[in-house]
């Protein structure tokens, strides 16, 4: 749970811009990659993290405008990173600019639970960082590479390893 406003702000938007790097590699043909039929896609993994902020701040909690909502999901791996970008710049944004220390431990209702905005933010983190790695693994099977973000991936090894070896 979150008690400091800076805390979420270095948590997460460190995540977003680390995890932005994955997005910025996928191509439209990746997009489609599941584990099988009925599985969500990459495209489906992606959009449900980059839209959850404007089903909370839009939907739930009311506190952005109704025509801040996006409905389609984006079709091109281009558009897509770039909405999850937008969308994690804004609310650490508008998190700096509206809320305080004291903001975090005000209760809200939220599917069906109640809990402090500061518990609100870290369950979205680790949701975030829970269907990542769902999305890596999809990557992987895809062929892409994938960028590591709390710690060096496979691919980032080797390359270490062949620079290290290269001297």
């Amino acid at each position: 749970m979150y008690r400091r406003v800076a805390d979420f702000l270095t948590d997460y938007c460190e995540e977003a811009v680390e995890a932005q790097k994955n997005w910025d590699a996928l191509t439209n043909s990746a997009l489609k990659a599941s584990a099988g039929d009925g599985f969500w896609t990459i495209r489906d993994h992606l959009w449900h993290i980059a839209s959850i902020w404007q089903y909370v701040f839009v939907n739930d909690l009311k506190l952005w405008p109704e025509c801040d909502r996006l409905d389609h999901v984006p079709t091109s791996a281009k558009t897509l990173a770039g909405f999850y970008h937008n969308q994690t710049d804004k609310v650490c944004h508008w998190i700096k600019k509206h809320w305080t220390d004291e903001d975090l431990a005000v209760e809200v209702e939220i599917w069906g639970m109640r809990m402090t905005r500061g518990k609100l933010l870290w369950e979205i983190v680790k949701h975030e960082a829970h269907h990542r790695g769902q999305i890596f693994s999809l990557m992987r099977l895809a062929g892409l590479p994938v960028h590591g973000i709390y710690g060096p991936s496979k691919d980032e090894v080797e390359k270490m390893a062949t620079a290290a070896a290269a001297h």
